[in-house]
Formats: C-alpha cells, structure tokens, sequence
C-alpha cells in the first residue's frame, strides 16, 4: 500500500514536469520510499500488536494466580476459623483445669505454646498472603496504563477481602490468648 501510494505520488509530481522520463523516475523513486515506510510501518504495527498481547497473555497469568492464591485463601481462612473457635474453647478449658487444680501450670503452659504456635503460623501466612497482594498489585499498576486490568483488579480485590477476613482470625486468636491466665 505504501508502495502503490508512493508511486503515485511520484509519478503525479513527475507529471508537473511535462517530461514522460520524469514521471517514470519520480514514480520509481516514490514507490521505492513508499515501500520502505510502509514496510517500516508495518513492522512497527505488528511488533505493537505482538506487544499487547504479550501484555495480555501477562495479566492473564497474573490474574489466574490470584485466582489459585483466592481458593488457597478461603481454605485457609475458613480452616483458621475454625482453629480459632476451637483454641478459644480450650483456652477456657485450660483456664478452668488449671483453677480447679486439675492440671498443672506447666501442662497449661505448654498447651497454649503450641497454640501460640499456630498463631504464629496464620499471622506468616497472613504476612505471606499481603506480600503476594502488593506484588500483584505492582503488576497491575504498571500494567493498567497499557491494557484493561479490570479482571485482575476484581481478583485482588477479592484477596483484600480475603486479607481481612484472616486479619480478624488472628485478632480473634490474639484476644483469645490474651484471656489466658496461664
């Protein structure tokens, strides 16, 4: 195409000169740069297009991560729910054991280490999992401005959510260690 328009412009400024040998070799040089920057153009556009979806192809990885981190977030959140409710019930207990004398301060001790433990263990994967949500929204920070990230943007939204749901477990856990006479 930039060929055919180039040679037509050639030959048209040719054609001004009244000269049948000028209308050839303007015609000639015109195709010629013509083709070139319609090569060049073509090449560019291509290499663009090429790009973009590269840039696609990445948000998508990016957004079937988030996704995989979601489901591996709401076992976890739901498991920690559930550990918490359960701690919390043997916190009381040991409380009372050890009030009543039928259980030793030691034994207590070290049954609400290995609580602690585990709380130890969800605030790692609570700081684990904001980790990975700054990454990804890094990513789609520097991606936006380039492509729609509006999927992506809808799963890390859904990992905040996810984020404060295990936040609240570990403060639940907190409080519930915190009512330990022990």
């Amino acid at each position: 195409m930039g060929a055919g328009l180039g040679l037509l412009a050639g030959a048209l400024i040719g054609a001004t000169t009244g000269r049948l040998d000028k209308v050839i070799q303007y015609g000639v040089a015109g195709g010629l740069a013509g083709g070139v920057l319609g090569g060049v153009d073509g090449y560019m556009t291509a290499t663009a297009q090429e790009a973009s979806r590269k840039r696609v192809r990445q948000i998508d990885v990016i957004t079937r991560d988030v996704q995989q981190d979601n489901e591996k977030s709401e076992k976890l959140i739901e498991s920690s729910r559930r550990f918490v409710e359960s701690a919390d019930r043997r916190i009381q207990e040991i409380n009372t054991e050890v009030a009543n004398k039928q259980t030793s301060i030691e034994s207590a001790r070290a049954e609400k280490a290995q609580i602690e433990k585990s709380r130890n263990l969800m605030t790692d994967k609570l700081a684990e999992l904001k980790k990975r949500r700054d990454g990804y929204q890094q990513a789609s920070d520097r991606l936006q401005w380039q492509e729609d990230t509006s999927a992506l943007d809808a799963e890390i939204d859904v990992l905040n959510q996810q984020i404060d749901a295990l936040e609240q477990n570990v403060v639940a856990m907190n409080q519930a260690l915190a009512v330990s006479r022990v």
